[in-house]
């Protein structure tokens, strides 16, 4: 039972992790912040902190899943 509420500890870190560093990272330079969301280029890296985060995140729910067997 603790792994599964570990795992899903982890998968709520997991997802909070890049909001929070957006947050602080527009707080302390919002151009860098308007890179990522408006220009050609910073869109990429938009896309690849989407991508890895629904990555970990299925990867957590797959943790879960297999401890619930």
């Amino acid at each position: 039972m603790a792994m599964t509420s570990e795992a899903r500890i982890s998968a709520k870190v997991v997802a909070a992790i890049p909001l929070i560093f957006a947050i602080l990272l527009y707080r302390v330079n919002p151009d860098n912040i308007n890179f990522i969301l408006y220009d050609p280029e910073g869109i990429w890296i938009l896309y690849y902190v989407v991508g890895s985060e629904l990555l970990g995140l299925f990867i957590v729910w797959l943790l879960v899943k297999a401890v619930r067997l």
